[in-house]
């Protein structure tokens, strides 16, 4: 059974890099070869695991493959996380990892222009617009179109940002409420504690 490996780096909007496939690419001999799928777009990077690596492995060398060896040797590819492993529908075996991406690393990326001409930012919001390589009005040229198990991964990550952000916002909230509770018993006790020392001086003064 064939293993791949997909890589989804996000910037700090949470909004997704893919890559977009040449109609060709270069060969070693120099001579240009008609590539499939022209103008789909793949995760960050991706690739087969080979026989005896592991998933991390498969991963590090894709990188240096597909991005560059400059951009392969500053990543920290100990904060890539894991994130799902499925069976795509001709049978194969993904594993699919997520991290982030900073503007300057971004800058180190030396695509490999004769295969992936260009990366594409998209934002999670446009999720909706996607579509796959099996959906007969697709059309790579003028839109983002993803294989069948990439968009099923993708999908999955962009679910698990949103519940993350969700959770955010409840405990961010429940903090604020909590900050507010606290401000106004601090009042009621300072004010209480007050009261209580003017009543207690004026006590004490009145009585002979």
């Amino acid at each position: 059974m064939e293993r791949n490996v997909n890589v989804w780096l996000l910037n700090r909007k949470r909004n997704v890099l893919l890559k977009r496939i040449a109609v060709t690419r270069k060969t070693g001999e120099g001579l240009f070869k008609s590539q499939l799928n022209p103008f789909v777009h793949e995760p960050t990077w991706s690739g087969k695991i080979k026989e005896g690596e592991c998933p991390l492995e498969a991963v590090i060398r894709m990188c240096e493959e597909k991005l560059g060896i400059i951009f392969a040797k500053s990543f920290p590819f100990d904060s890539l996380q894991f994130f799902s492993q499925k069976k795509n529908k001709e049978g194969e075996e993904e594993h699919n990892f997520w991290g982030t991406i900073s503007s300057r690393q971004k800058e180190e990326i030396g695509l490999h222009t004769g295969a992936f001409p260009e990366l594409v930012v998209l934002d999670r919001k446009d999720f909706g617009k996607v579509k796959t390589t099996e959906d007969p009005t697709a059309e790579p040229e003028k839109e983002i179109v993803l294989f069948p198990g990439p968009y099923e991964a993708l999908k999955e990550l962009f679910s698990r940002q949103e519940r993350e952000d969700s959770r955010s916002i409840f405990l961010l909230r429940a903090l604020r409420i909590s900050a507010v509770f606290v401000g106004a018993f601090s009042s009621f006790f300072c004010c209480h504690q007050k009261r209580v020392a003017f009543r207690a001086f004026f006590s004490g003064w009145l009585v002979p």
